[in-house]
């Protein structure tokens, strides 16, 4: 199940979830007026999604 979160400056936020194997994720799109987005994942155990959103945010931008 994905949930979209509006965050200004971001192409697309969502907050992700899979019941049955209980994954949690943030999948964060930057821009892609270049081309199809590209970047990698971070495994980490963030205390709560805000934590999570905020992290996957933060990566720099031109």
């Amino acid at each position: 199940m994905m949930t979209p979160i509006h965050a200004d400056g971001f192409e697309q936020v969502a907050l992700c979830r899979d019941e049955e194997t209980g994954l949690r994720s943030v999948v964060v799109i930057h821009d892609t007026t270049l081309g199809p987005a590209l970047g990698g994942v971070r495994m980490h155990a963030y205390p709560d999604e805000d934590a999570a959103v905020v992290q996957g945010c933060a990566w720099p931008r031109p």
